[in-house]
């Protein structure tokens, strides 16, 4: 009997040995896939959030002093809708092409791919969820509360952060760009039933805004706005987009369109 229990307590002593090495393991790897980022941000401020524009940028800062003066390089452009990792906010200067410097309020952001840089605060979102605006018109409010109501409303489609926690009388806090309108809407409220949380209908409306900026009659960028259209179509039959989309990919002919020859040999045949 006692050589029953002793190997019992023998195996239980090694599972939980393995199982301690194991755990050990896990968070090694997830604070190494982090690495310097965590050291610099600080763990204790590191949160998620959002992209919320098409083509936003991520930046970099050479020579870091903690003084907005520091000069921002641009590294790439992230997509609407990315999930990042966002820690210390701060300011620091970018230098455009027409040679205008202006100090923005940036975060240091990681993106979905590892990249760690700085975002433009005006240009992502952090904590909050995912949706899009469903309604044709979407009016703003400056409170939760309907008489709050503002003179102007956030366009259908546009893809928004907005914040659970501070749903209060139907209404919920929102940050987002709205495209049509060329406008940062961020600490305003909306109407919670005028916007849309199914998976569907934010990822449909994503490839749809990005497809729609990319030019046509430029060969590349057609292609790959033809490729967003078809993803979005396939993928999102469901989607309460999907007529618009459809719409933009196979956009009905304008009037000043001339008539094909064989067409027009038929007509005049009749």
């Amino acid at each position: 009997m006692l050589r029953k229990i002793s190997i019992f307590s023998l195996i239980l002593v090694v599972a939980i040995t393995v199982s301690c090495k194991k755990t050990e393991r896990q968070t090694t790897s997830q604070t190494d896939d982090f690495g310097g980022f965590i050291e610099s941000a600080g763990s204790s401020t590191l949160n998620m959030g959002y992209v919320l524009r098409v083509g936003a940028g991520l930046y970099s800062i050479d020579e870091s002093t903690g003084d907005e003066k520091d000069a921002m390089k641009w590294l790439l452009s992230m997509n609407l809708g990315d999930n990042i990792m966002t820690g210390i906010s701060r300011k620091a200067t970018f230098t455009g092409t027409n040679n205008v410097s202006t100090i923005y309020d940036v975060t240091e952001v990681r993106t979905s791919t590892g990249r760690d840089g700085y975002a433009l605060d005006l240009q992502i979102a952090v904590g909050g969820s995912l949706a899009v605006v469903v309604d044709e018109r979407a009016n703003l409010y400056r409170t939760p509360n309907a008489i709050d109501v503002m003179g102007s409303t956030i366009s259908r489609k546009t893809v928004v952060v907005y914040y659970p926690e501070t749903n209060n009388n139907g209404y919920v806090e929102i940050r987002a760009y709205d495209p049509e309108a060329r406008a940062n809407r961020h600490g305003n409220f909306v109407r919670f039933s005028s916007l849309s949380t199914r998976p569907a209908d934010v990822q449909a409306s994503i490839l749809l805004q990005t497809a729609l900026p990319l030019r046509v009659e430029v060969a590349a960028e057609k292609n790959r706005r033809d490729a967003l259209l078809e993803t979005a179509m396939l993928d999102y039959p469901d989607s309460v987009f999907y007529s618009e989309i459809y719409e933009a990919a196979n956009p009905a002919p304008s009037g000043d369109e001339e008539i094909p020859q064989w067409l027009s040999d038929e007509l005049k045949n009749d």
